[in-house]
């Protein structure tokens, strides 16, 4: 039980660390070829369109792992939702999230773009906590000013944000 359950935190793992290196280069926009081997710039050589995404908070609790009333302490998480090709929960289709990097998210074309329409698939964007909008403490400044505040940016924290916002769409 316990080399199954390693192997699918390592595929998480291995995912997040993937958007996430995908998310740091946002301004980037990738080369494609054509089969004569002529470089193109945009993304699918511009056949693309940008994503229409519409801005959305989650209220999220602060601790997921410390049972006091502090813990129960929340805070707005952004995401940003796109469902011009979802199929909805009764087809069963797919929800595409991403996850967002050390800074706000933003709303450039990838390549989860590229493949909802065909699997009719819901586009999420999900804001790290303390980047960007989803401050836990309302500013920059109370969320990093010592110990107390930056002791809940930490990676546990962060997955289990993720995982209680898309727990609650799926269920909406």
């Amino acid at each position: 039980m316990y080399h199954i359950l390693g192997s699918q935190i390592l595929g998480f793992i291995l995912l997040v660390v993937v958007f996430c290196v995908v998310e740091s280069r946002p301004n980037e926009r990738p080369t494609l070829r054509t089969r004569q081997g002529q470089a193109e710039q945009g993304y699918g050589a511009n056949r693309i369109q940008k994503p229409e995404f519409k801005t959305h908070y989650f209220d999220q609790v602060l601790n997921h792992f410390i049972y006091t009333p502090n813990s129960y302490t929340t805070f707005r998480q952004k995401y940003l939702a796109n469902s011009k090709y979802w199929g909805g929960a009764q087809t069963n289709s797919h929800i595409f999230v991403k996850l967002g990097g050390e800074g706000p998210i933003d709303v450039n074309a990838d390549i989860i773009q590229q493949t909802a329409p065909v699997l009719k698939a819901l586009l999420v964007k999900i804001e790290h906590c303390y980047y960007g909008d989803s401050l836990p403490f309302g500013s920059e400044e109370a969320a990093y000013k010592d110990a107390n505040t930056l002791g809940q940016l930490i990676t546990s924290q962060a997955l289990s944000d993720y995982a209680m916002l898309i727990m609650d769409l799926k269920r909406n």
